[in-house]
């Protein structure tokens, strides 16, 4: 899994999704049994994600974490995203995720472009 950094987040608002992926290089199928981030402030969206608990990520195969960041504050946050299995010889990936609150060096305005 790849770390990422969504950039800056007008506080107190919710950032557009952003995901981390996950790519089974093993010989065997991988099993979801947690998706877990470890700061409130960004929150997994299970909805749109394909990397979820009770299902299978084949060898060879992928799946996304899709997840949001919604700062409360004017400064710099970092989390870890975890995508677990259970059991013994259990695997664990973890991907650090990271955004600031404040104001973003480029806005877009409501409703698109001309």
């Amino acid at each position: 899994m790849a770390d990422a950094d969504v950039g800056t987040t007008v506080v107190g608002a919710e950032s557009s999704g952003w995901f981390v992926g996950l790519v089974n290089q093993g010989p065997t199928a991988f099993d979801p049994a947690t998706v877990t981030v470890s700061d409130r402030r960004f929150a997994i969206d299970a909805a749109n994600s394909s990397c979820v608990v009770g299902t299978l990520v084949p060898s060879g195969g992928s799946c996304n974490v899709w997840f949001t960041f919604t700062p409360d504050s004017e400064s710099f946050a970092t989390a870890t995203l975890t995508v677990a299995e259970a059991g013994f010889n259990a695997l664990s990936l973890s991907a650090r995720i990271a955004g600031s609150g404040g104001l973003p060096t480029l806005q877009t305005e409501p409703g698109g472009a001309d």
